[in-house]
């Protein structure tokens, strides 16, 4: 991602376009927000700014989503009686 930042603002009539990249990434320690800024060599962690949010969350949500158990449920029915097996 560096090197097509640097090759647009290299190669771009309008460089001024891309000021920033910024990406939020999910880690066993939870969602971190990091930058990259024009001109800079690597992603800076930063706190996530205000607008961004609603991202924030529902990244924290996948997380947290991911680390429940399996759940999963079956109907069935054997001689005319409905059984459900549910496990959590």
């Amino acid at each position: 991602m560096i090197k097509t930042t640097r090759r647009w603002h290299s190669t771009s009539d309008r460089p001024q376009l891309l000021a920033s990249i910024s990406i939020g990434t999910q880690s066993d320690k939870g969602v971190v927000f990091r930058r990259l800024q024009t001109g800079d060599n690597q992603f800076k962690t930063e706190d996530w700014p205000n607008e961004f949010v609603v991202y924030r969350r529902v990244m924290e949500e996948r997380l947290t989503f991911a680390r429940r158990p399996a759940r999963f449920s079956v109907r069935v029915n054997v001689d005319g009686v409905d059984i459900s097996i549910v496990r959590r």
